[in-house]
């Protein structure tokens, strides 16, 4: 169970990333190191600035850089690198909320519950850290194309142009039904979405087979953000 400071530390970060990590397939150098400000200005927001703070801040700001140069020279794969970099940020946030206290966020922050926090973060990662997971996903699964082969995804994004938004709305909605216990909502989101590309599907093996791996994954995705305020709050 999370307490409210570190929840707040949590939704803070997300909302850094939001802001600052763009979806394009190429991380821009400007926008990683305005993310990597915004990050250390998010800890120093919830942590006691002493000595500890000071190295885990500066642990921040490094080694966002160093996956940043490394992941240039080497040309990988930028949503899996701005999934490592969650991951570096959030174990840095762990390991300052395990050794040293919280900064005074006043009585009508402390006494909010976890969960009420935790939603806004639930909400958050149905988004941009989600498309990330889903694109690095499907990079690790698909057959690199020929020469003279279209990228699979590249070609669906060109012509449906809004399929990122459409899987970030549907997991919002699923994430947002499971929070009260609307289970049996759920399909009905699920239909309206393969209703709109039923007859593209049904010409298309190829592309009936990449929505539906994406769906399921968008849906797991969702049940994943709501398995985590469940057990977190």
């Amino acid at each position: 169970m999370l307490t409210p400071f570190f929840a707040l530390y949590l939704t803070g970060i997300l909302v850094v990333r939001f802001l600052f990590l763009a979806e394009a397939r190429a991380i821009r150098r400007d926008a990683l190191m305005l993310y990597a400000v915004g990050v250390a200005a998010v800890s120093l927001c919830y942590f006691a600035p002493d000595g500890f703070w000071f190295g885990a801040t500066i642990a921040h700001v490094v080694l966002t850089v160093l996956i940043l140069l490394r992941a240039e020279r080497h040309g990988q794969e930028a949503s899996g690198t701005r999934l490592l970099l969650l991951a570096l940020h959030l174990g840095v946030g762990v390991v300052l909320a395990r050794h040293q206290g919280a900064v005074d966020l006043g009585p009508a922050i402390t006494r909010t519950p976890p969960v009420a926090i935790l939603w806004i973060a639930g909400g958050l990662l149905c988004f941009k850290e989600s498309n990330f997971f889903i694109r690095w996903f499907f990079t690790r699964i698909k057959p690199r194309p020929g020469n003279n082969e279209l990228n699979t995804e590249q070609k669906f994004r060109s012509e449906t142009g809004h399929g990122r938004t459409i899987g970030s709305l549907e997991r919002l909605l699923v994430y947002v039904l499971l929070l009260p216990g609307q289970t049996m909502a759920v399909p009905v989101v699920v239909a309206v979405k393969a209703l709109a590309r039923f007859k593209r599907m049904e010409d298309d093996q190829t592309f009936a087979e990449y929505v539906i791996i994406g769906t399921f994954l968008s849906l797991l995705l969702a049940l994943a953000a709501f398995g985590f305020v469940h057990w977190a709050g």
